[in-house]
């Protein structure tokens, strides 16, 4: 997908939400993030988990 960034950062953004939804769904209750300047990317995420 490198020559896709939006289509991959769709991707890689509900793949993550979707790891960390189930990970919540097993007793997970913290998680830590490292962004790397993506606003637009962790605000999607963000959304996607309701936060």
């Amino acid at each position: 997908m490198d020559d896709h960034p939006k289509a991959r950062s769709l991707v890689t953004t509900t793949v993550a939400s979707s790891m960390c939804r189930m990970l919540k769904k097993n007793d997970v209750r913290s998680f830590h993030f490292y962004i790397l300047n993506r606003s637009e990317s962790s605000f999607a995420f963000s959304s996607l988990l309701g936060c």
